[in-house]
C-alpha cells in the first residue's frame, strides 16, 4: 500500500509527525473492522490519503503505461495509465532476440527496427537481414541423412549388436544353401540346431527377411533421395529449403 503525504510525495507507509504527535507507519493501515470511509477520515486527519494503482492489464515489455492519470475514489487517490503506448520492437543484430523501446526512443547501437526472417540462418548484412542459404542448405541435407539413419535405426533396435554383424554371414551361407542344400554352413547350421529347426526352413527365414530388409532399405534410400532432389530443386529459395520436411515411413504405409 502507498500514501500520499502532506508534502506532496507519495511512498509506503512511514511514521507520520502530525501536531507534535507521532503516528507510526502499522497506523497508517487499515484496522480490522474499520470501514473504508472511517480509514479516510482518520488518515485525512493527519495529512495523509491512500492511494491505489492500477496499471493496465498488458505486457510491461511491449508497452509504456503512459501518462498517469489521478482521480479520487471516495478520498483514495487512484493513479491510472488509461492509455498505454505501445513500444517499439528491436532486433539484436547479433542474436535476433526481440527487445522493446519507448517510442521515438533512439536506437541503440547493436539493434535496428527490421525484424528478421523466421529463420535460424538469418544474419545481418549492415543495412538488412539475409539468410544464409549455404548454412540452410547444409543443416537440411544433415537433416535428411540423420532423419533416415534414425528411421532405419528403429527397425533394428530390437537385435543386438552380436546378431546384426553376423546377418551379412547368415546372408551369405543362406544364399549358398538355395544354391546347393549340401553347401557348407557353419553359422547357420549352428543356429538351426541349437533352436531345434531344420536347416533350410532356417535358410528360408533368413532370406525372407533379408528380402523383407531390401525392400524397406530400397523405399527408405528413395525417400532419402527424393528429398535431396527436393533441397536441389530448391536452389538458394530460403523459403523453400526450409519447407522440406523429411518424414519417412515404412512401404506401403
Amino acid at each position: 500500500m502507498q500514501y500520499k503525504y502532506k508534502d506532496g510525495s507519495i511512498g509506503v507507509a512511514r511514521t507520520v509527525v502530525y501536531a507534535g504527535i507521532a503516528y507510526p507507519a502499522a497506523s497508517l493501515a487499515q484496522q480490522a473492522g474499520e470501514t473504508t470511509a472511517a480509514w479516510v477520515i482518520r488518515l485525512a486527519a493527519i495529512g495523509v490519503q491512500p492511494m491505489r494503482v492500477e496499471r493496465p492489464d498488458v505486457d510491461i515489455n511491449s508497452y509504456d503505461y503512459g501518462a498517469p492519470l489521478e482521480t479520487d475514489a471516495d478520498g483514495v487517490l487512484v493513479i491510472s495509465y488509461p492509455n498505454p503506448i505501445a513500444k517499439t520492437p528491436l532486433w539484436s543484430t547479433a542474436t535476433r532476440e526481440r527487445m522493446y523501446v519507448s517510442a521515438g526512443a533512439d536506437v541503440p547501437p547493436g539493434y535496428t527496427p527490421q525484424e528478421p526472417p523466421d529463420s535460424p540462418y538469418a544474419v545481418w548484412g549492415g543495412e538488412a537481414w539475409l539468410v544464409d542459404v549455404d548454412a540452410a542448405r547444409s543443416a537440411k541435407r544433415r537433416e535428411i541423412v540423420s532423419r533416415a539413419d534414425a528411421f532405419m535405426a528403429t527397425l533394428t533396435a530390437n537385435y543386438s549388436e552380436h546378431e546384426k554383424l553376423s546377418w551379412s554371414k547368415q546372408e551369405a551361407e543362406a544364399r549358398a544353401l538355395s544354391v546347393d542344400p549340401d553347401a557348407a554352413a557353419p553359422l547357420l547350421t549352428g543356429i538351426a540346431a541349437t533352436r531345434g529347426i531344420g536347416l533350410l526352413d532356417l535358410r528360408d527365414r533368413v532370406l525372407a527377411n533379408v528380402a523383407t530388409y531390401e525392400a524397406v532399405s530400397a523405399a527408405v534410400l528413395g525417400q532419402q533421395q527424393r528429398y535431396e532432389d527436393q533441397l536441389a530443386a530448391a536452389g538458394d529459395d530460403a523459403g523453400a529449403i526450409a519447407a522440406i520436411d523429411p518424414v519417412y515411413v515404412l512401404p506401403g504405409a
